[in-house]
């Protein structure tokens, strides 16, 4: 997810209201006045070509993104390949999103990434072992989880959903500690102050349905997550969004 300063930003703004490629001008015209492009900048880029479908060239900025990220050794190896494996999943190479992902969390396994606690990366790793079938790669992504709740990782958000993974908690269990009475809320549409862990956790509880050989259910609750408006910094969005158009 991006941070609060890029949703704020004024490209963010533009964003906000869907106007995607006008938010990408914003950054051309800056480029154009000589201004060097940040890697937060070249990351929202990358956000908002996704947002218009132009996944080769989103995964040309989140590549750009995580080599100015990784020179400036703020925050160790492949900060952006989360991003880097939605651009590629979207494009149908899955099998590359999974070595982006995997890399990822064995740079957090390993120390490389700091300020990373793993569970959102080991998530979207969950996504496509269970999407996939990969029983393989579901014990490897099974076994991250479980290195991370020994680590003390899985205490504050997203690590509920890490439980869910591991069939520690039910989708009902995290509604309730987490969200309490604004699911409804959610559901209808309507704002709420945690609206961006409430999409990621529906779309996970969709993969969970998926796990559970209930696919109708997953697809159903996919919807959910694709049809919420303009929620172009979640890279879970983008996901629903491309199950959706598969539908």
């Amino acid at each position: 997810m991006m941070d609060l300063a890029a949703r704020l930003s004024p490209a963010g703004r533009l964003a906000e209201r869907g106007k995607y490629q006008q938010a990408l001008d914003l950054y051309g015209e800056m480029k154009a006045r000589g201004v060097e492009l940040t890697s937060q900048d070249r990351a929202n880029c990358g956000t908002f070509l996704l947002c218009l479908e132009k996944y080769e060239e989103a995964l040309a900025q989140f590549r750009a993104a995580s080599a100015l990220e990784d020179m400036s050794d703020l925050k160790g190896e492949g900060s952006y390949l989360g991003h880097q494996g939605v651009a590629q999943w979207l494009m149908g190479r899955h099998r590359e999103a999974v070595t982006a992902w995997r890399c990822r969390v064995s740079g957090i396994l390993s120390g490389k990434v700091r300020d990373a606690a793993g569970a959102s990366e080991g998530l979207l790793l969950w996504y496509a072992a269970v999407t996939l079938k990969d029983h393989d790669l579901l014990k490897y992504t099974t076994d991250y989880f479980q290195k991370l709740s020994i680590l003390g990782r899985i205490a504050s958000w997203p690590g509920p959903l890490v439980e869910l993974a591991l069939g520690e908690k039910s989708a009902d269990d995290v509604s309730y500690e987490r969200f309490h009475n604004m699911w409804l809320d959610w559901l209808l549409g309507r704002g709420s102050e945690h609206r961006e862990d409430l999409l990621k956790a529906v779309f996970y509880f969709a993969v969970r349905h998926r796990l559970d050989s209930q696919e109708p259910e997953c697809r159903k609750t996919m919807a959910q997550v694709a049809r919420r408006k303009n929620r172009w910094s979640e890279l879970e969005w983008h996901l629903a969004r491309g199950e959706l158009s598969r539908a």
